[in-house]
This record gives C-alpha cells, structure tokens and sequence, in this order.
C-alpha cells in the first residue's frame, strides 16, 4: 500500500462536489455489507446507496469515482469511496491539494486526531464549537493493486472512534487484492 497516494485519492472521494454523477451502480457496494457496517459501528445499516462520479478538476480530472454509503440511525453515513491511484507528478499534486484542505479546517478551529496503522492513515476531524452544525469525519485512506480507497463516516452530532472505520477498512481493503 501507498499511504499518500491513497490519502489523496481519498480527499477526492470525500470531496463529491467536484464530481459529476454518472448512472450506474458503483462496484464500491461490493466491498462492504451492511452487516458488517453495523457490526462495527453499532446499530443497523441501512441498504446501499452507489453511484460513480467523474473528477472535474485536479489532477485526477476525468477519472471515475466509485462510491457508496450506507444510512444508519442518528444521521450516520458510512461510505466507501475507490478510484484509480495516481502516479509521479500528478501525485505529488493531489498530496498538495489534500494538506492545504485538512490545513484550511485547521484554521477555522478543527481539531484533527490521526493515527497510522500499518500503511494505513486515518484521521477524524471534529469542528469547533462555534460551527457545531458541521458533521464530524473519520476516515480510513490506503490504496492495494492501483486502487486507491477511503472508508469514512459522518455524523452530525458525534464523532465515529477511528478503530471501527479502521476495521471496515481492512475488511474492504482485503477484497480489493
């Protein structure tokens, strides 16, 4: 695994708005089940939500993201995110984008806990209390065979602890290879 490589490909994952929708079930849905997503954050998940979208900008323009997420009580979206890994130049680029935006949360207050596991980087951002309406992230990034990929979750009230999305990481990341 390629640790940056997945933490920038992830940030675009993560980052759907600079995407374009295209038809069509995402492959990401195969990676989890809904099962295991509710075994390891608790409660019930609900059925698949996917779709592929196309980078519009940065250096992964026109690649196609494959993502999906499931619901779950209280507001919690857990979602898988895979797109081709990039190399060299273009890389080192999307590295860039990726620091300057953790770097712009920071500055408005966020808080960031990361932790390394293995080749793995996860982190989970949590707004600060004047901006308390703002979902809390967590996120998982790692890249196996060219394939980048993010498990993350969003909650609007609390945050999601990085050891479960750790674990629905390594659970997809092992059906990657």
């Amino acid at each position: 695994m390629k640790l940056p490589l997945a933490a920038l490909s992830s940030a675009l994952v993560l980052m759907v708005g600079n995407a374009a929708f295209s038809q069509g079930q995402s492959q990401a849905c195969a990676l989890l089940t809904a099962d295991e997503i509710g075994a390891a954050v608790g409660g019930q998940a609900g059925p698949p939500q996917g779709a592929n979208f196309e980078i519009q900008q940065g250096p992964s323009k026109a690649q196609t993201i494959g993502q999906c997420a499931w619901l779950m009580g209280e507001g919690v979206r857990i979602s898988v995110g895979v797109v081709p890994g990039l190399q060299g130049a273009m890389r080192e680029a999307g590295i860039a984008n990726l620091n300057r935006a953790f770097d712009a949360l920071k500055a408005q207050g966020w808080s960031e806990e990361r932790s390394t596991i293995g080749n793995t980087r996860c982190l989970l951002m949590t707004p600060p209390a004047a901006q308390n309406a703002a979902p809390r992230m967590t996120a998982c990034l790692g890249e196996a065979n060219g394939i980048a990929l993010s498990v993350g979750a969003t909650s609007p009230a609390q945050s999601v602890a990085i050891e479960p999305i750790k674990a629905l990481f390594d659970k997809a990341i092992a059906r990657l290879q």
